[in-house]
């Protein structure tokens, strides 16, 4: 009888899990939050779980089927802006309860596996296609194989899933920044432009609509000003790299060096217009190279200094030798000047990403649980 028991608490004690992870993450309503806070309604279900009774070294398996489920619904709506922002912002702000809950040095660690394994290359030609996704298998107490070890193995799965989250939504912004770049910015003043427009031709409000859209979405989802400034940055740093690899893959651009300063200075408006920060930094260069056009910038260290510091001296040599109409020509490699920018959600300059005490994260810890989930028997911990 006494095993019989044993059983039937364990079946219901595994039921009432998965209530909490299809409730909490897989079947998560990516528009409900806290009233009154930016804390998606899930981050405070999670947090008293997982900082009290079913805490990951009280309870390996909950932990685990939390982490796969996020990895799941993450991946399974890669293509989805609301949903993918949704799990940045539940992820960062779990993150930062646990954190501040008594888990610092784990949560630290894991930003540390972030910066250094969960890096994202916007050119990169070898991105695996996505197939199907299949729903996670979850698991029980007794699946000890498949647990998570300890807090510090679970909070680098939730730095990596949020991560990834964050990269979806960069990948799909990219994919459609892509076609729209090069008009934009080599040609900012197209057929269609109205006179003198501040805003540029077709293609290039176009490329600020999306820009703008995006920003919209994002703030609808209550993403942190500082992760939504952070993406922007980066952005930034890939448009910025992408003028840059067009013009030395496409040296005929090199005498529409004014152009892509104007197209250029379009962009910069709006992102000053809009408070974002953005360095333009070897699209301007370049464009400076080609309008100088003197070796004086690969023979004078002060010149080069003070036009293009952050270009080398063999993107420097490969432009000027490959200006329209010169009559030198550079064979160098042109793959090995191209400027690729490191992307990652850690932000090596600000530390305070994790900080969303200004943005109702004591919120979270004091919310009513909904009830769906304290009149369940064996959640009455919730309350």
């Amino acid at each position: 009888m006494n095993e019989l028991k044993e059983q039937l608490d364990q079946i219901q004690y595994e039921e009432t899990e998965r209530f909490v992870v299809e409730n909490a993450v897989l079947f998560a309503d990516p528009t409900l939050f806290i009233a009154g806070s930016g804390v998606p309604e899930p981050v405070s279900v999670l947090f008293k779980a997982l900082s009290g009774e079913w805490a990951t070294e009280k309870n390996p398996s909950f932990a685990a089927n939390v982490l796969r489920a996020m990895e799941y619904v993450v991946d399974r709506h890669a293509d989805n802006l609301t949903t993918e922002a949704f799990w940045i912002n539940c992820g960062y702000r779990l993150l930062n309860l646990l954190k501040k809950s008594g888990y610092g040095e784990e949560v630290e660690t894991a930003l540390e596996h972030v910066k250094a394994e969960c890096v994202f290359d916007p050119f990169s030609t070898q991105k695996k296609r996505r197939g199907p996704v299949e729903p996670p298998k979850l698991i029980g107490k007794n699946d000890k194989k498949e647990h998570v070890k300890d807090s510090a193995e679970f909070m680098k799965r939730l730095g990596k899933v949020t991560s990834t989250a964050y990269f979806n939504i960069l990948d799909g912004l990219f994919k459609k920044l892509e076609p729209l770049i090069s008009n934009a910015v080599f040609d900012p003043q197209d057929e269609n432009a109205k006179a003198k427009s501040a805003e540029g031709g077709a293609t290039m409000r176009e490329l600020l609509r999306l820009l703008e859209s995006y920003e919209k979405q994002l703030a609808t989802q209550k993403v942190d000003a500082k992760i939504q400034a952070h993406l922007f940055t980066t952005v930034s740093c890939y448009i910025d790299a992408f003028v840059f690899n067009e013009l030395l893959r496409n040296t005929n651009n090199t005498s529409r060096f004014l152009q892509i300063k104007m197209g250029i200075n379009i962009i910069e408006n709006w992102y000053e217009q809009h408070a974002h920060q953005i360095t333009f930094k070897f699209a301007r260069q370049s464009a400076d190279v080609c309008a100088i056009a003197h070796d004086s910038l690969i023979k004078d260290a002060e010149m080069k200094k003070a036009v293009c510091p952050d270009l080398t001296t063999e993107q420097v040599a490969y432009l000027l030798a490959n200006l329209e109409g010169s009559k030198s020509h550079s064979n160098a490699d042109v793959r090995t000047l191209l400027a690729a920018p490191n992307v990652t959600l850690v932000d090596e300059n600000d530390n305070s990403l994790l900080d969303f005490e200004a943005d109702g994260n004591e919120k979270a810890k004091q919310a009513k649980i909904p009830e769906r989930y304290t009149k369940r028997q064996g959640l009455e911990f919730l309350k």
